[in-house]
């Protein structure tokens, strides 16, 4: 599933869309998801899954069987959260973005969170998200998803004849240099008439639009092992792809050690998994109200109504307890005695960077997925909740390692700060450890991502 999200999830739009597809495909092994709406009552009942789809956001949870198991009991968390992001940095393109310079149509963008832009250059760049286009009625468009599914854009490099220094070190104007050419023609036709084209409406229908340019090559295995995965966007679909595995239950959590990720096909294979459909066999039944939240909007600050500095999970977790007739004071205990994994990407240690690392706390690639701690809080995680995590793995035979920021060098933060100040529980940051974070492309570890997907599973399932 993970190298089959990198391929199809080329902007938030098409990311929710594929977890949408993956919860409602695997009905037949844990029970049908049906979808629910933020703004139309819902009824709800026990043993039963749920998703919200708010497009570029999605939000996904199972109910346990009983009102019992609802509610905290021995220090055993009764709701448990992953939360994640379904962005990535890259490029949006704006409004009227023709641009002409001589025959040259170019395309007006803005850089979307933090790309190391120069990794963007003299690559194939495709086009996804989502259209508006006109309806009958004005405060309801037609969402029509897009995706190129090819190259339409490349931002070229200047030849080093005309910039002798540039191998000291460039800096790039984000309006005159980031800006990806189109076509050599610009007289056959603007951007929009290109879109209305692909998308089989009239020019003059399309109102507006959401639309990410993305970097449009494959994932590739590498190294001695194969077992080392270059690819866009491992910021942060590794995390979404193991989020959505662990909700859907695809695998069983004992055969961790023998469980193995075959990139090239996008499937993982476990002892008890059906192969050629990549489901779980056998029923399972929830032990606390299970939620996996998908989060819009992180590599921008999340301060948007679908991003998680908002009230979007807290509301969905109180209409859950209203329509299951518990009370206020229930649900604020059942919060309180919760348990939030804010699952992000996190920095592997760089050979030729060595001392950019922490001298200690240091993950490498494939030797387990990081644990990530920051007594500034940039990260959630909290002592409590670093030993739970770590006990989970030690009873599953799941290998982590322990990540800290060099303390001369301050890292970002995750959306789990956000969250856990809107939902207080105990909380830890785990993420996938990466090289070339916030890169075109990405460099992961096929054994980490393994590792992470069970531990995610385990923590959903584990019980005394």
């Amino acid at each position: 599933m993970f190298v089959e999200l990198l391929k199809e999830g080329t902007s938030p739009y098409q990311v929710t869309a594929f977890i949408k597809d993956k919860l409602q495909e695997n009905a037949a092994s844990v029970g049908r998801f049906e979808e629910l709406r933020m703004d139309s009552p819902w009824k709800l009942s026990f043993g039963r899954n749920y998703f919200i789809d708010l497009k570029s956001s999605i939000i996904a949870f199972r109910l346990p069987e009983s009102e019992k198991e609802m509610l905290p009991e021995d220090g055993h968390p009764s709701i448990r959260i992953t939360a994640c992001h379904t962005d990535f940095p890259g490029f949006r393109i704006k409004s009227d973005p023709d641009m002409k310079e001589g025959d040259y149509g170019k395309i007006d963008t803005e850089v979307y969170g933090g790309p190391i832009e120069s990794t963007w250059l003299d690559r194939p760049l495709g086009v996804s998200g989502i259209v508006a286009a006109a309806s009958e009625d004005p405060f309801a468009p037609r969402l029509v998803p897009y995706d190129s599914r090819r190259a339409l854009f490349t931002i070229p490099n200047l030849a080093i004849h005309m910039d002798r220094e540039t191998n000291n070190g460039k800096t790039f104007n984000r309006q005159t240099q980031l800006i990806p050419i189109f076509t050599a023609d610009a007289k056959g036709g603007d951007f929009q008439e290109f879109l209305a084209s692909e998308l089989g409406v009239k020019k003059e229908e399309i109102l507006s639009w959401d639309l990410t340019v993305y970097n449009a090559d494959a994932p590739e295995l590498l190294g001695r092992d194969s077992d080392i995965l270059s690819s866009p966007r491992i910021d942060n679909l590794s995390s979404v792809a193991a989020c959505l595995e662990g909700i859907l239950h695809v695998h069983d959590t004992g055969a961790a050690a023998d469980t193995h990720s075959d990139a090239s096909s996008g499937a993982s294979m476990g002892a008890d998994k059906n192969k050629s459909s990549g489901v779980f066999i056998g029923s399972y039944v929830a032990k606390c109200l299970e939620i996996a939240a998908f989060f819009n909007h992180e590599e921008i600050g999340s301060r948007t109504g679908v991003g998680a500095d908002s009230n979007l999970l807290s509301d969905v977790i109180t209409r859950i307890y209203e329509s299951l007739g518990l009370c206020e004071e229930e649900r604020i205990r059942a919060v309180y005695g919760g348990f939030l994994l804010s699952v992000d990407v996190a920095h592997a240690f760089h050979p030729n960077y060595a001392e950019k690392a922490d001298p200690v706390n240091r993950p490498i690639i494939n030797h387990g997925f990081a644990v990530k701690q920051a007594f500034s809080q940039s990260y959630a995680t909290q002592p409590e909740a670093v030993s739970a995590v770590r006990a989970i793995c030690g009873r599953n035979g799941i290998p982590c390692q322990n990540y800290f920021n060099r303390s001369d060098i301050p890292g970002g933060h995750t959306l789990g700060v956000f969250v856990e100040s809107r939902l207080p529980m105990r909380a830890a940051d785990i993420g996938l450890p990466i090289l070339a974070m916030h890169s075109a492309r990405e460099t992961c570890g096929m054994r980490d991502y393994s590792a992470m997907e069970q531990f995610i599973e385990a923590f959903y399932k584990e019980k005394a």
